[in-house]
């Protein structure tokens, strides 16, 4: 909505001491599905730890990706948000931030079975930060 998530975010990326990952959510959903091809590189498994283990993910606009019909993406995002989930749990590391449109309401409708929200928002794994301002784009 232009009122800076993406700006923010770009700036915790380049100034973390930590090693980071910053990925666009409709990028890593296309990365993700490029790994069933054939050809691919890298497989599903590979790349998922990959972000997985990522000292520092940030996805940029989460929601904005295509799901698809049957599922699978909003699975594999989910998988990802649990792997980070379940180290941070343990371990206390893997910070993750989301930018998003969404309410929580609306990513539990868009993700299956409302798994991906509830990690998200849990208290203790994630700080909601909402960002009040009219868009930078439109004034």
């Amino acid at each position: 909505k232009g009122v800076g998530k993406t700006s923010i975010a770009q700036i915790i990326y380049n100034q973390s001491p930590l090693v980071a990952a910053f990925v666009y959510a409709p990028v890593l959903a296309d990365n993700l599905f490029a790994t069933l091809k054939q050809d691919s590189e890298k497989d599903l498994v590979t790349l998922t730890k990959e972000y997985a283990d990522v000292p520092l993910l940030i996805i940029d606009d989460l929601g904005t990706e295509h799901t698809g019909g049957n599922g699978f993406m909003a699975a594999r995002f989910t998988q990802l948000i649990d792997m980070r989930y379940s180290r941070h749990k343990v371990a206390g590391d893997r910070p993750t931030m989301i930018t998003t449109n969404l309410s929580q309401e609306l990513l539990t409708a868009k993700y299956a079975e409302g798994r991906l929200a509830d990690r998200i928002f849990e208290r203790g794994f994630s700080k909601r930060i909402a960002i009040n301002t009219p868009s930078w784009r439109t004034g």
